[in-house]
């Protein structure tokens, strides 16, 4: 025995599965003769994955429907023999430490348990023969043999005999479910032994409607990892999709997209490379689906129920749309006309997700087009205006999407307009964007009504009113003289207590419709002076939007302003793109009275020169 301890931790949920567990162990391994410190650490980890691999197992299979479950020494036998299969559950380890003394490898690992893929795995190798009393003894044993072989599936003179001893037997859910475990180590370690795979589309063609499909899916995993369809294979494909299940022929068409090259393969890391070497190329794809839309015309894919024109289409530019967007483009613009404008709605995640993968001018286009393809329902409206929203609150961090959100709106008035105001959403909030993109809108006030509410008695339809002028952006410049006005009465009040959110509010007015006259000014600079942080924060934003313009009513007042004041003053003039050297010429006549003050003179010279 290699092994001397292992240390339960359970550092997850007791809910087992379908759910992604994380798991902390502990093993330490007693080294051979022959060991060295790397080999010792991969024995250690291989021990401490199977035993987790056991112990979780176990738990999992609570979920069988199977009256027996694989349990003890049996159990362990099977996770030994049949490591690879099993470790495919194991998706991320993390080692936590590690210790090497020259005799023992002491390893602490966090280990990640997809608990549904093992379930997956452990369904592979279990063989339930309950309802087959009188094979119990045959079916265990060659159940057992095909494990043991498996074990050792590295070893070519195992292969061969392991591709001899499939042919002898059929492929089954139950007693020769082990045959799919045959297929998922040859996938794992690209295997293509002599006669095996003639063999597996061989069964495809003689096997019976009932299981074809299911069949026929488990074997173009495979044969698609190592190679594209012969002619003759695929004739032995599209001849079973007569027949198969709806279900069945999706996965199919799924499973042919998925082994087609990625599109610009050339620019991908070394491994995605080495993953579509063995993928067929785009044209290959296009005729096969082209042959599958052939019997869906004739009425003849699918049984018992068939799949129409319509739905290969859409499953086509469903699955096809993530790695290959170019062929997405251009099939949907050539075959759009075979799907109902009610069913192109489908689409519309996919067709989102590209665009936000890549917002660039020729996707934007495309996005267009298709908005002016589909017909909107209830159900679908909240990705739309979640993509909306996405886009609006991103907008000053990705470049585009500003110009993607203007012609969306600009091309689509009625849509956005009507997605908006449906939306479950505070409804004052959706008033404000179907202002804010000039959108058809029912019960909403003139820009006039709202500038008036800034002198209401109450503090908060003030606010509101401002809210909703912030919307209107460029186009409240009719109201500025009254935007002005209330700036300069909060100003004139002079109180300790400012009303903050209205005064930033107001500010952003300013800013939208360009307002620089000296009342602006003067109240920007009295508001840079103000202990409140978003109050000077924003004043001093949009004095720098303001720009040079700002400054002969900055010079008047400058000397009347406290220190603070002074040189958040200053750090704005550093800001300026016109009239530096007016700029410079001023900031040398200041005289600073702080430390504070005499570096920012210092920046803002040396910003503008």
């Amino acid at each position: 025995m290699k092994y001397l301890l292992l240390i339960l931790t359970m550092a997850c949920s007791s809910v087992w599965a379908g759910k992604i567990e994380i798991f902390e162990r502990e093993y330490t391994y007693n080294a051979s003769e022959n060991d060295s410190k790397v080999s010792a650490r991969k024995a250690a980890m291989v021990q401490l994955q199977t035993l987790l691999i056991q112990e979780v197992g176990v738990q999992v299979q609570s979920s069988f429907s199977q009256k027996e479950s694989l349990a003890g020494e049996d159990f362990s036998r099977q996770v030994q023999a049949n490591y690879k299969t099993f470790s495919q559950a194991l998706t991320k380890t993390r080692i936590i430490d590690q210790k090497w003394d020259g005799e023992s490898f002491y390893l602490k690992a966090e280990v990640t348990v997809d608990t549904d893929n093992l379930l997956d795995q452990i369904k592979l190798v279990y063989v339930d023969t309950n309802d087959q009393p009188t094979k119990k003894h045959d079916c265990k044993s060659t159940h057992n043999y095909a494990i043991d072989l498996l074990a050792e599936a590295n070893k070519p003179e195992v292969v061969a005999e392991l591709v001899e001893y499939s042919a002898k037997y059929p492929i089954d859910e139950k007693c020769y479910r082990w045959q799919l475990g045959i297929l998922n180590d040859f996938r794992s370690l690209d295997l293509d032994p002599a006669g095996y795979r003639e063999n597996l589309f061989q069964r495809i063609e003689n096997e019976g409607s009932s299981y074809v499909g299911d069949l026929m899916n488990d074997i173009l995993r495979y044969a698609l990892s190592i190679r594209p369809l012969s002619p003759d294979e695929w004739h032995v494909v599209k001849t079973a999709m007569q027949r198969s299940r709806p279900e069945n022929i999706r996965t199919t068409i799924r499973h042919l997209i998925a082994a087609t090259k990625i599109e610009g393969l050339s620019s991908a890391n070394k491994r995605v490379q080495e993953n579509n070497e063995a993928f067929q190329d785009t044209p290959s794809l296009l005729e096969k689906i082209d042959e599958v839309l052939v019997f869906a015309r004739e009425g003849k894919l699918g049984s018992p129920k068939t799949i129409d024109v319509e739905k290969v289409t859409l499953l086509f530019l469903s699955y096809s749309a993530e790695n290959m967007p170019n062929l997405f483009f251009a099939y949907y613009k050539q075959n759009i006309h075979l799907i109902d404008k009610n069913t192109r709605l489908d689409l519309l995640q996919e067709v989102l997700k590209l665009f936000k993968k890549k917002p660039d001018d020729e996707r934007l286009n495309f996005l267009n087009t298709y908005l002016s393809d589909i017909e909107f329902n209830k159900s679908k409206n909240r990705f739309l205006f979640s993509f909306f929203l996405e886009l609006k609150k991103n907008k000053h961090n990705v470049d585009t999407y500003p110009h993607a959100l203007k012609t969306m709106v600009k091309d689509h008035p009625d849509l956005f307009a009507t997605i908006i105001s449906a939306a479950r959403y505070n409804k004052k909030n959706k008033e404000r964007l179907l202002i804010e993109y000039d959108l058809p809108a029912k019960d909403i006030l003139t820009v006039s009504e709202y500038a008036s509410q800034l002198f209401d008695k109450k503090k908060r339809n003030q606010l509101e009113a401002a809210k909703y002028l912030v919307a209107f952006n460029e186009r409240a410049k009719p109201v500025k003289d009254q935007v002005v006005k209330r700036l300069t009465r909060i100003k004139a009040l002079k109180k300790v207590s400012n009303p903050r959110n209205l005064m930033v509010e107001l500010m952003q007015v300013i800013d939208n419709i360009d307002a620089h006259g000296k009342d602006t000014v003067d109240f920007l600079v009295w508001a840079i002076g103000d202990v409140d942080g978003e109050i000077n924060k924003k004043a001093q934003a949009t004095l720098e939007s303001m720009g040079a313009k700002s400054m002969p009513f900055i010079i008047s007042v400058f000397d009347q302003q406290k220190s603070t004041a002074r040189r958040r003053l200053v750090e704005v003039m550093g800001t300026f793109s016109e009239d530096k050297k007016d700029t410079v010429k001023f900031l040398k006549t200041v005289k600073p009275d702080t430390e504070q003050l005499r570096f920012a003179v210092e920046d803002s010279i040396a910003a503008l020169q």
